[in-house]
């Protein structure tokens, strides 16, 4: 059931970045748009999922939700930069997962357990709850 929903909110976001610019026809990948100012701030790629903030570079609500497996890496890029905006790094919260390495703005994490976790930002929230907002709810399982 969590993987179908994962495929459902992938399917939902690819339309929704086509309509911006994010995904040209002929990709099979995710592609942060900077030209247009209507790119994801943030995109997180695994072996298994491959999703990412809403268009326009506001972080959204409600979190994307991914489930992944123990043992698993997973890189989270954030924009350089769209529009003016530069976009910091993602924070981690919860003990399911650990962050392995960082380059620029790309982090890579790994799923160490069984459990949930949480990337989140400060800013450029949709609706933030206590100054921070939720981009990525993951669950390791």
């Amino acid at each position: 059931m969590r993987r179908s929903r994962v495929a459902l909110a992938g399917i939902a976001l690819a339309l929704a970045l086509s309509a911006c610019g994010g995904i040209g026809t002929a990709s099979t990948t995710l592609r942060i748009s900077t030209d247009n100012n209507c790119g994801g701030a943030y995109v997180l790629k695994s072996a298994t999922a491959q999703v990412g903030t809403v268009c326009g570079g506001i972080v959204g609500y409600p979190p994307v939700r991914v489930a992944l497996r123990p043992g698993e890496r997973f890189e989270v890029i954030a924009a350089r930069i769209i529009g003016t905006t530069r976009y910091p790094a993602l924070q981690a919260h919860g003990s399911a997962i650990s962050r392995a390495s960082s380059h620029g703005a790309s982090v890579t994490y790994i799923a160490t357990r069984h459990g949930r976790a949480t990337l989140t930002s400060t800013r450029y929230c949709e609706k933030p709850v206590n100054r921070e907002c939720v981009a990525f709810a993951i669950f390791v399982s």
